[in-house]
């Protein structure tokens, strides 16, 4: 009991030439207490999704939504209300999305060759499509190629041997 309430209740942040204040929310970032207890604080979230037709993937402080369907009209109306209840649990422990680091990436087969365009929003804030996106480190691109991928490593440890 002591070694938890004296990480959360003693803790202080200094601000570059400011005052020192006390955290009221949240753990201290960079702590290695700090990504299990914001799994254990956000725990219960990926079971909020509903149905069938949706995943969630959580690590550390990164979640990403799957979402899958036929129709461009289904993966809207499907996302819309997941992003919802998704926002409302968040809203309970008061926490917000960050609309401006959130985006979605759409995968389509190629016997589809239909590209979805879907407007996806959480609230009013709307969501970016991107042809391609970070996942856990990964740079993924609508088609599935790696090359982004692929250069993005080697240029990684190109700048390391030199």
């Amino acid at each position: 009991y002591y070694l938890m309430s004296s990480f959360f209740i003693t803790n202080t942040i200094e601000i570059f030439r400011s005052q020192r204040q006390t955290l009221r929310y949240g753990v201290p970032q960079g702590s290695i207490l700090g990504p299990l207890l914001f799994l254990c604080y956000i725990n219960g979230l990926s079971e909020t999704i509903p149905g069938s037709g949706g995943s969630m993937c959580l690590y550390a402080d990164d979640s990403n939504i799957l979402f899958s369907g036929k129709s461009q009209a289904h993966i809207e109306q499907y996302s819309s209300q997941c992003l919802l209840i998704a926002k409302q649990f968040l809203d309970h422990k008061n926490l917000l999305i960050n609309s401006n680091k959130s985006n979605f990436i759409s995968f389509s087969t190629k016997q589809t060759k239909t590209k979805f365009k879907p407007n996806i929003s959480i609230e009013t804030d709307i969501i970016d499509q991107v042809s391609q996106t970070k996942f856990l480190g990964l740079i993924i691109d609508e088609n599935l190629y790696w090359n982004d991928h692929i250069t993005h490593v080697v240029n990684k440890l190109s700048s390391g041997i030199y």
